[in-house]
């Protein structure tokens, strides 16, 4: 990941010198554009984007490009009809002192540019730039403008309103969404991604036209809560880079639009100023609440990424030495068991178990992971399942002698499917039903077929699973209770065998009673999809 590292060597170079010329002209620019899409007052507009990209360069590239603030937004100031220019100076000055306490408090309590990456971050963000240090400048401003004659005592209130929440929207969405470009500009490219975040994109642009229209279609301004559900799908799909734009472009539209008179609302016989005030507000609480729930997904995303590029790799480099193991326990029972040896015989054989046991574990671990990055293929073919379960049931009840395992075949057919991961599942289901059931002599299993499908449902008659506990015993990483504190496990083996059932266009179901055993059931259709054959 990339993050501009020119903060080291803060003295002013030729460079340094020419990059603040270059940002002070781009604040000047800004600062003018905003104006004239939007004024409300003297120096004051509802949509002031300077002020974010101003923090977001000063957290990027260091504390000495505060001049290009104080340049900038003196220039755009004294340029302004009839401003003094001891008044556009104090203005210039509180902006700048708005940034660079902006930054320092980002920097000294938020990690800096790493504050929208995680979401205890993001909210000390909020709380100390987004909501606290942005009304530096409005109050500096307001006084200003009053003393100097150009602000009417009763027009302090809102304007200060609209110049703080101005503030407050370019640094909750401008300066994010300008650091998060910056440093994580290399995801979110892959085709899948661009067109769920273009889906988004429109249905967004969608709900912001029905904010529009003569006569609208909405009926008042509680009905920007038309944005949220959107809003949410963004937090929750997309990266928090691209859900701070989406809402950057979104609050930039309907605020300049309602204030140009572009998007009329049923509630435009209002104060307009009464008006511009409660949509910033309302637009800044869904930011807040969308941005704040985007960075906590993206760290749960980031999280689980990790966990599961390490599940990979560590199965992977486990999975070899175990099978050379494997094959030097072979060797060694070749070579040195004797007939009389009935002991080194029991010793050798419970390795062996053990061996195969970890062996599961890992290739359980391994499916996990590439269930997880959508890398497992799955190689079907045709072959008869009863012959299937018939052979799962012969090998295994050799490994367990302590249960019956009864098949009872009212039904049959082909499927389409991986057989050799079809296989695991029967394994799998069949182990957790003489495991969980010690005191147990026997295990049924019942094979049906329909028109449809063919089902396979496995009886033990152990100790159970809770009723409150059956609904999450597919989940990664579940174990109930009694299982979890008497028998070792991970927890990932019925995950699996559910996501193998369901990559197969099947279902699987547990019935059970705590004491008195549990029925697993999967089914497999007939005649696969075509998408399912492969």
């Amino acid at each position: 990941m990339f993050y501009p590292d020119v903060r080291q060597n803060q003295h002013f170079s030729l460079n340094v010198i020419t990059g603040i010329f270059l940002f002070g002209v781009a604040y000047f620019v800004v600062a003018k554009v905003g104006l004239l899409l939007a004024p409300v007052g003297p120096s004051v507009a509802v949509v002031w984007s300077p002020i974010g990209i101003a923090v977001a360069v000063l957290l990027l590239f260091g504390h000495r490009f505060w001049p290009g603030v104080a340049l900038g937004a003196f220039f755009a100031n004294v340029t302004a009809a009839d401003m003094p220019v001891i008044v556009a100076l104090s203005i210039a000055g509180g902006s700048t002192l708005e940034v660079v306490a902006t930054v320092y408090l980002t920097n000294r309590f938020a990690k800096g540019i790493h504050a929208f990456r995680r979401a205890h971050t993001f909210v000390r963000y909020i709380i100390l730039a987004a909501l606290g240090t942005t009304a530096i400048s409005a109050t500096i401003g307001i006084v200003s403008l009053f003393l100097s004659g150009l602000l009417e005592i009763e027009n302090i209130v809102y304007t200060w309103s609209i110049w703080w929440l101005g503030n407050v929207g370019s640094t909750l969405l401008i300066a994010p969404s300008i650091v998060l470009w910056v440093t994580d500009w290399k995801y979110g490219w892959s085709r899948k991604y661009l067109l769920e975040a273009t889906a988004i994109g429109l249905a967004l642009v969608a709900s912001v036209m029905l904010l529009s229209g003569n006569p609208p279609l909405l009926v008042d301004l509680i009905d920007l809560i038309v944005l949220l559900p959107i809003l949410t799908l963004a937090a929750v799909r997309l990266y928090t880079r691209d859900t701070i734009t989406l809402l950057l472009l979104v609050s930039i539209v309907v605020i300049s639009g309602i204030a140009t008179g572009a998007i009329t609302l049923s509630a435009m016989d209002h104060d307009i100023r009464q008006l511009l005030i409660a949509a910033q507000t309302s637009l800044i609480l869904l930011a807040i609440t969308a941005t704040i729930t985007s960075s906590l997904t993206t760290e749960r995303k980031e999280l689980a990424s990790r966990k599961d590029l390490f599940i990979g790799i560590a199965s992977h480099e486990l999975k070899t030495p175990l099978a050379t193991l494997k094959i030097l326990l072979q060797l060694v029972e070749h070579n040195v068991k004797a007939p009389e040896d009935s002991e080194l015989e029991e010793h050798l054989n419970d390795m062996g178990a053990q061996i195969d046991a970890t062996t599961k574990i890992i290739t359980d671990l391994l499916d996990l992971a590439k269930m997880q990055s959508g890398d497992l293929v799955l190689e079907r073919k045709r072959f008869a399942f009863g012959a299937l379960v018939e052979e799962v049931i012969r090998d295994y009840q050799l490994l367990v002698p302590s249960h019956a395992i009864t098949l009872r075949k009212l039904g049959d057919g082909d499927v389409t499917a991986d057989r050799a991961r079809i296989r695991r599942v029967l394994v799998n289901l069949l182990s957790n039903a003489v495991k969980y059931s010690p005191e147990a002599n026997k295990v049924v299993v019942e094979l049906r077929s329909s028109p449809k499908t063919l089902s396979l449902r496995i009886q033990d008659f152990g100790i159970g699973i809770p009723e409150k506990q059956q609904v999450r015993i597919f989940g990664r990483f579940f174990r109930a209770d009694e299982a979890r504190q008497r028998y070792p496990g991970l927890g990932i083996g019925l995950y699996v065998a559910a996501q193998t059932i369901e990559m197969h266009g099947g279902t699987i179901s547990v019935e059970s009673e705590e004491g008195k055993g549990s029925v697993f059931t999967f089914t497999l259709p007939l005649n696969a999809p075509a998408r399912f054959i492969g």
